[in-house]
């Protein structure tokens, strides 16, 4: 397990740190070059055009997908990265432990989805924002700390426009130092923001509820588990649904 930055939710790297970013591209089936010569050879011998013919359909360009979160996306980045690409998606993953939604690399992340041709954007650092709420309100009270998040978190979905942005909410079964008492009024307002800027809401809360046996002993990260990747898989999954849920089935 890695270092915690003022309380962060990291995990893998120190807090401070950039994450990493991972960028894929889905390959095109292996039958394609062939079928696209055999199109190109059939329509020279019958002198017609060789793509479309009457009555095809276009190929739909990939699902264009940017994936930025915090320590649970960066220790699973290539889960991450491979559920979105069995699905026919491109795009980027990037993980950035112990950050919450208005931390610089996150923010630097959000600017590069934003200016980018994703089509989808998947937000995932609630554990964080919920420690940042927690930590706020020490100094300025709950309610007020909660109102501040969800002005910045409604700041942050604005910047996509009409594109989808999928928001994925915080476990309340974490460890103590993650403030666990926040989570249902944080997750709450997250769903609040979410839905009023027309998003999606992964409950990760309600899987993660199920499944104590994905995490180690922090209760909230992979890592340390049994079996660090069944959790990875399963939160991969999770996001993958989320972008389903924004875009429709996907194209393989």
């Amino acid at each position: 397990m890695g270092e915690t930055e003022r309380g962060g939710a990291g995990g893998g790297r120190a807090g401070g740190d950039r994450g990493i970013v991972h960028r894929w591209v889905s390959r095109p089936r292996p039958w394609s070059a062939a079928l696209a010569v055999a199109l190109a050879v059939s329509a020279t011998v019958a002198g017609a055009a060789a793509w479309p013919a009457a009555g095809d359909e276009p190929v739909p360009a990939p699902l264009r997908v940017a994936v930025v979160g915090d320590s649970l996306v960066f220790q699973s980045a290539h889960e991450q990265a491979a559920t979105l690409d069995a699905r026919g998606w491109t795009g980027t993953v990037s993980g950035n432990p112990g950050q919450a939604v208005d931390a610089p690399a996150v923010v630097e992340d959000l600017e590069d989805a934003a200016a980018s041709d994703a089509e989808v954007v998947v937000i995932a650092t609630a554990t964080n924002d919920n420690v940042a709420v927690a930590s706020r309100a020490a100094e300025i009270g709950f309610g007020a700390a909660l109102d501040e998040y969800r002005g910045r978190l409604a700041a942050t979905l604005d910047r996509f426009g009409d594109r989808c942005v999928v928001v994925v909410n915080a476990s309340e079964d974490i460890g103590a130092i993650y403030s666990p008492w926040a989570v249902p009024a944080v997750d709450a307002a997250l769903a609040d923001v979410t839905a009023d800027a027309g998003g999606v809401v992964v409950d990760w809360n309600r899987a993660a509820a199920a499944h104590p046996e994905w995490f180690g002993p922090d209760h909230l990260h992979f890592e340390g588990s049994a079996d660090p990747a069944a959790g990875a898989s399963a939160y991969a999954s999770a996001i993958a649904s989320g972008v389903e849920a924004c875009a429709g089935p996907p194209s393989r």
